[in-house]
């Protein structure tokens, strides 16, 4: 090979590994922004800390929340609905 075709292989990996690096970060920062969000609902919901649980819960006893086997926490309702993807109990909101 050439000192020119070897120098642009070169570079074209370096361009390659700094797109690759760039592009990794811009994602997770995005999710932290969505993290970070402020929520400012008035009313606490409760809520199944497992990532196969639909529902957000007004009362803390509901009998909805008896078959959660991971934590319970205590979030904002607007928090329930957009950060974790959430819906009102059945139960507990009739």
């Amino acid at each position: 090979m050439s000192n020119f075709y070897k120098t642009m292989k070169k570079y074209s990996l370096l361009l390659f590994a700094v797109v690759l690096f760039c592009g990794c970060g811009s994602g997770s920062e995005k999710k932290n922004a969505v993290k970070a969000k402020s929520y400012s609902s008035e009313r606490a919901v409760w809520i199944c800390n497992s990532p196969k649980a639909k529902v957000y819960h007004l009362e803390e006893d509901c009998k909805g929340l008896d078959r959660c086997s991971h934590e319970i926490i205590k979030v904002s309702e607007d928090e329930a609905r957009e950060y974790y993807g959430r819906r009102a109990c059945k139960i507990c909101t009739q």
